[in-house]
């Protein structure tokens, strides 16, 4: 069920983004997840549970919150090719460390980008 809710909101998330493709001006969106990395490897498993109320900074003044499944997005970013993003390690649950990069750089190669944040308890 989560799949599909991650899904269907990349799919709504790309039919915005084409309007302003329509329009011939590109609007860049970011969608991701934070998620309970419990192998702690770095890569979210289709049984790894995201996690909710964790802050997400963007290049350009952008701030969102996951969602109560750990979900994100935001529509139109800078139309730079890199996109820095960093989580906000204070919104972590307590006991909770980062198993990624942060800060993030990502290369947007088209109008979306796609970005997950692990974290696992100590």
């Amino acid at each position: 069920m989560k799949l599909f809710k991650f899904l269907l909101f990349a799919f709504i998330s790309c039919v915005y983004s084409t309007q302003g493709l329509a329009q011939n001006t590109p609007t860049p969106t970011l969608i991701g997840a934070v998620f309970e990395d419990e192998n702690k490897n770095g890569l979210r498993e289709k049984d790894e549970q995201g996690i909710p109320g964790v802050r997400i900074m963007i290049q350009g003044g952008f701030i969102v919150e996951t969602d109560a499944d750990g979900l994100f997005h935001v529509d139109g970013l800078p139309r730079a090719r890199n996109i820095v993003i960093k989580l906000d390690k204070q919104t972590l649950p307590i006991g909770y460390q980062l198993t990624t990069q942060n800060p993030r750089s990502v290369y947007r190669s088209s109008s979306m980008a796609n970005i997950n944040f692990g974290a696992a308890k100590e």
